[in-house]
C-alpha cells in the first residue's frame, strides 16, 4: 500500500517538476523575443525603415545580398555574424554552418539544435510578394523592399513582428515540423491561397516531398528559414505547411508556401509584436483573427486576443 502512495507521489512530483521546467523555457522564449523585439525598434530608428524582407538590395544598379532580417539587425541583437558567403546553401539543399545558431534565436522548448526559433512575418497569405497578392494581406516584411512603420497604419501593437516556430529536422533529431511541397500542378500560376490550402491538404503522401532544413539557417531569408505566415492558424496539424512546385507553378518556395506559427509550448505560441510587447497566442483563436494579426494594413478594428 505504502509503496503503490509514494509511486502516485513520485509521479505528481515529475508531472510538476516538467511543468516548472516547460515553464523557465517558456519565460526564456519570451525574454528572447523581447530582445528580438527591442533590437528590431532599434534597427528602425536608426535606418528609418524595418530590415527588408527580400534578402537583397540594389545598390547603385548591381544586386547584392544581405541576408535575413536577423542578419541584418544582427549588430543591434549583439551577434557577431560570419560574412554571408559562409552560410550559403550546399548542393544538397542545407544551409551552409547548418548548427550554426545564437541563443536569442533559439527557443529552449525547441529540442532542435542550431538554426532558427522565431520567424519575421511575411503577412497573411501565402506570398511575401507584393505584385501577387491583395494589399491588406501584406505583413511588416516583403520580399520586394524594407517597409516603413507608417506604413503598419493597423497599430504596432496589433501587427506581428515574430513568432515561434519549430525547426525541422537539421541535425538528426526527429521533428514534427518540417515544410513539404507538392508536385501536383496548378490551372493558373497566379492560385490563391484557398487553393493552395485546399491542393496542399488534400494531396497524397506521394506527391509530397520534405524540405527537412526548414529553420536550419537564421542568416537567410525566406519562409524555409526565417520568416513565417498567418495563411493558417498556429500549431495546425503537421502537413499543413506547403510550398506549391515551383516547376508546376513557376512559384519560388522561398518566398511562397503556407509556413504556419508552432511551438513545443501547450496551446499556443508566443508572438512578438511592432510594438516591443510579447504575448502568448492561443492555437484557438480564430482564423480571422489570427489573420488580422499578420497584416499591416488590413483595416480591422476588432482584434480579440
Amino acid at each position: 500500500m505504502s509503496i503503490s502512495i509514494a509511486a502516485v507521489l513520485l509521479s505528481v512530483l515529475l508531472v510538476a517538476l516538467g511543468a516548472a521546467r516547460e515553464s523557465g523555457r517558456n519565460a526564456q522564449c519570451k525574454s528572447n523575443m523581447r530582445q528580438l523585439g527591442i533590437g528590431i525598434q532599434t534597427y528602425e530608428s536608426a535606418h528609418k525603415f524595418l530590415p527588408s524582407g527580400s534578402g537583397s538590395e540594389s545598390e547603385l544598379g548591381v544586386n547584392r545580398a544581405i541576408g535575413s532580417v536577423w542578419y541584418q539587425a544582427a549588430a543591434v541583437l549583439e551577434i557577431t555574424p560570419l560574412p554571408l558567403a559562409s552560410y550559403a546553401v550546399r548542393a544538397d539543399g542545407s544551409p551552409g554552418r547548418l548548427l550554426y545558431g545564437h541563443s536569442v534565436l533559439s527557443c529552449p522548448s525547441d529540442t532542435v539544435i542550431g538554426g532558427c526559433s522565431y520567424r519575421g512575418c511575411g503577412g497573411a497569405s501565402y506570398s511575401m510578394n507584393e505584385a501577387e497578392v491583395e494589399n491588406e494581406s501584406l505583413g511588416p516584411f516583403v520580399s520586394t523592399r524594407p517597409v516603413k512603420l507608417t506604413e503598419c497604419v493597423d497599430g504596432l501593437s496589433y501587427t506581428a513582428l515574430a513568432a515561434e516556430k519549430l525547426k525541422g529536422e537539421i541535425d538528426g533529431a526527429v521533428s514534427a515540423d518540417e515544410m513539404w511541397a507538392t508536385r501536383l500542378s496548378f490551372v493558373d500560376p497566379l492560385f490563391s491561397i484557398e487553393t493552395l490550402k485546399n491542393v496542399c491538404s488534400g494531396a497524397p503522401s506521394s506527391s509530397r516531398f520534405v524540405a527537412e532544413y526548414s529553420g536550419g539557417s537564421w542568416a537567410y531569408p525566406g519562409l524555409l528559414f526565417t520568416n513565417y505566415n498567418h495563411a493558417v492558424v498556429p500549431n495546425l496539424a503537421v502537413g499543413n505547411d506547403c510550398s506549391p512546385d515551383a516547376a508546376n507553378t513557376g512559384a519560388s518556395p522561398v518566398f511562397e508556401a503556407i509556413a504556419r506559427a508552432s511551438s513545443n509550448h501547450s496551446g499556443g505560441v508566443n508572438v512578438v509584436f511592432l510594438d516591443g510587447s510579447v504575448r502568448f497566442v492561443s492555437d484557438t483563436l480564430s482564423a480571422r483573427v489570427w489573420k488580422a494579426l499578420g497584416t499591416r494594413n488590413g483595416g480591422e478594428l476588432d482584434h480579440d486576443l
